[in-house]
């Protein structure tokens, strides 16, 4: 499952263990024990979700490079990084495996190692990072933060991560007071996306369509749709996974121009029944009333199977975010 942030991946770096050969490396002990109260409180912090605790270890000219190799200088920056990952992934927790941890010079600490993330589902996903500590008015405080991806090499039977949608494929039906919406979702180009095309009837304004490419984005490990309408808007957004819903983070831009937002949410009720919601919308700045619609799949179509394996094998990088949805935002 796809949802890599790659802010989590190395900026959060949270929790350490001691290593087991300490007793054999008198200069790694040493740092070791000269960290492990700050990490101590830097993991609660984190895992309690407490923006204002996990950036108290950082110092004010703190850099940061992302799993992307992107340079984000300055605590301010790195805490509204912060600030967007925690609201995208809720209950996401941390762990860290040091490789390496040494005094560079009295007041400066260099710790390597594998920092792992865990989804509220169990997910779970590595990368390796890189973190530089220096003693500032005697407290110890992140400097400098490098994540740094790992090779990993898929197998051959290795599903594509957007099989996860798999069970949209199809004709779906949905039908209110106002619309009438047939949705015709497939796979395009090698099953590397879904296109969901909606052909929507109303009551009070001429019928148009909608046309929605969902991918899965390598750079930030996690799906990303664009949409298209016939009336001139378009919009998009990245996608999050929490529990058995697919939220999408729209913004948009609508036929006379106006900017709009939304989260659009698609949650499987059943093998044949999809409920999409569309809330927090607002158009101009001013707030609409949330939506709902209920699809079901058209009579005599075939449920999607569930997993498909991937046509090839390729090599990929993952960094310590690659496993859920968010993102570093």
């Amino acid at each position: 499952m796809a949802w890599r942030s790659s802010l989590f991946g190395l900026t959060l770096l949270a929790i350490y263990t001691l290593p087991a050969a300490a007793q054999d490396n008198a200069a790694k002990d040493s740092a070791a024990k000269a960290l492990e109260p700050v990490l101590a409180e830097y993991i609660a912090s984190y895992n309690e979700g407490s923006i204002e605790g996990v950036m108290e270890h950082w110092a004010e000219n703190a850099d940061f490079v992302d799993i992307r190799g992107n340079l984000h200088q300055g605590r301010d920056l790195i805490a509204a990084l912060f600030r967007r990952g925690f609201a995208n992934n809720p209950g996401r927790k941390i762990s860290m495996n040091s490789d390496a941890c040494k005094f560079l010079a009295p007041e400066v600490i260099m710790d390597d190692g594998i920092l792992e993330l865990t989804s509220p589902e169990g997910d779970r996903a590595r990368g390796r990072y890189s973190v530089v500590w220096t003693k500032i008015d005697g407290a110890w405080r992140i400097r400098s933060a490098r994540d740094i991806p790992l090779e990993v090499e898929e197998t051959p039977d290795e599903t594509l991560p957007l099989e996860q949608l798999a069970w949209l494929v199809g004709r779906w039906q949905a039908e209110s007071e106002k619309h009438k919406i047939v949705l015709d979702c497939q796979w395009e180009l090698d099953r590397r996306f879904l296109v969901q095309r909606f052909h929507i009837q109303s009551a009070d304004e001429d019928d148009f369509q909608v046309v929605t490419w969902i991918a899965h984005d390598p750079a930030e490990g996690r799906f990303r749709s664009w949409y298209f309408d016939s009336r001139g808007g378009y919009g998009g957004g990245p996608w999050s996974k929490r529990g058995n819903e697919w939220r999408t983070d729209v913004t948009a831009v609508l036929p006379d121009g106006q900017f709009g937002s939304s989260f659009m949410i698609w949650e499987q009720a059943d093998e044949n029944t999809a409920i999409w919601n569309a809330i927090e919308r607002e158009v101009g700045g001013e707030p609409l009333p949330d939506s709902q619609q209920r699809y079901v799949r058209v009579a005599g179509d075939p449920v999607a199977p569930a997993k498909t394996p991937s046509p090839k094998a390729t090599p990929r990088k993952t960094g310590a975010g690659s496993a859920r949805n968010k993102s570093t935002e």
